[in-house]
């Protein structure tokens, strides 16, 4: 099941920052300052995850640009100055992933055995695992280890964990690279044991985020938890993308009674068809507040969200969310 929402906010005001910083995984470097555009910080983990910035301060992320990692902030802003994450430069939002694509040459692989072939998966994010591996559309299908990867992997699209290392089917004497030649790419997803949260908002408060695109996990995509408070999640799009059952959720707010957490411009209706400004019917109301009132004629009642920006015509999230109410009238 995958769950994807877009967020707009609009009328963001606008505040001085006690400093500024840039990152750019594919041109900056951990050893730079990361105080300018012309030399921006490379990862996350070396510079944000572990740092301390102050209320103000903000956090530029490079459009067209990737990363393979966690965002965990780890310093709260204050009211009138929050801690932002944002977007610089011009294209694509700035995307944050779990995958961990193998590089599809015939270098990245080794012969084992049999039908067997390892190839080492490159990952920063810490106590990692693999439950799901695409190759090119098709997701394939873990076996155990059981005894060796190499006695569990018999046909095609077969794969097997062991450590960090990926074991694929493909016959002795000829390269996974030209065995999955038409589907292009074998693209492990990385997760972990309790979870993995791309970005994780836990016990900070007072930050804002906008203009970032979290895509391609098998759990949370933006995780809020802990005494987490007073949050602003504005343009972004969080999609899992990858079928792990109940999972994944593109933004789950699980915190110790918060008091703001701001998202806005729903459209509900009655039924998950219908979306858009030129279709009335099965429409409960459109909504550009954090709170409303939805209409309620009997005990359990099924609603459907869904988050629209203020263009002309209004732009959409690509899923909706279910909203199932039980209680007394």
């Amino acid at each position: 099941m995958r769950h994807a929402f877009i967020i707009f906010v609009l009328g963001l005001s606008s505040m001085a920052a006690a400093a500024t910083y840039y990152v750019s995984s594919s041109g900056g470097s951990d050893t730079n300052s990361g105080t300018s555009t012309s030399s921006p910080w490379k990862t996350f983990a070396a510079h944000i995850n572990g740092g301390t910035f102050a209320a103000g301060d903000v956090i530029y992320l490079k459009r067209g640009d990737t990363w393979n990692e966690q965002l965990i902030p780890p310093s709260s802003g204050t009211q009138g100055s929050p801690i932002s994450f944002d977007a610089y430069g011009s294209g694509a939002a700035p995307v944050i992933t779990a995958v961990a694509p193998i590089q599809f040459v015939s270098t990245s692989w080794t012969y084992i055995s049999g039908s067997t072939w390892r190839a080492t998966i490159a990952t920063t994010i810490s106590s990692p695992t693999v439950n799901e591996v695409q190759f090119g559309n098709l997701y394939g299908r873990k076996q155990p280890y059981g005894s060796g990867c190499a006695t569990s992997i018999v046909s095609k699209y077969d794969w097997c964990l062991s450590g960090m290392n990926l074991y694929v089917y493909s016959p002795a004497g000829t390269n996974p690279v030209v065995t999955y030649a038409t589907d292009g790419s074998i693209v492990p997803i990385i997760g972990q044991a309790a979870g993995l949260q791309m970005i994780n908002v836990n016990n900070v408060s007072w930050l804002t985020f906008q203009h970032i695109k979290v895509q391609n996990f098998d759990y949370v995509g933006v995780g809020v938890g802990g005494a987490s408070d007073n949050l602003v999640l504005a343009n972004m799009e969080s999609d899992g993308m990858v079928p792990a059952g109940v999972f994944p959720i593109g933004f789950w707010v699980n915190a110790t009674n918060p008091t703001t957490v701001q998202l806005l411009n729903d459209e509900v209706r009655a039924h998950d068809f219908g979306w858009g400004v030129a279709n009335d019917r099965n429409l409960l109301g459109r909504f550009n507040t954090q709170t409303f009132s939805l209409p309620r004629l009997a005990r359990t009642q099924n609603y459907f969200l869904r988050l629209y920006d203020a263009s002309s015509p209004p732009r959409y999230s690509r899923y909706a969310a279910a909203l199932h109410v039980d209680y007394p009238l």
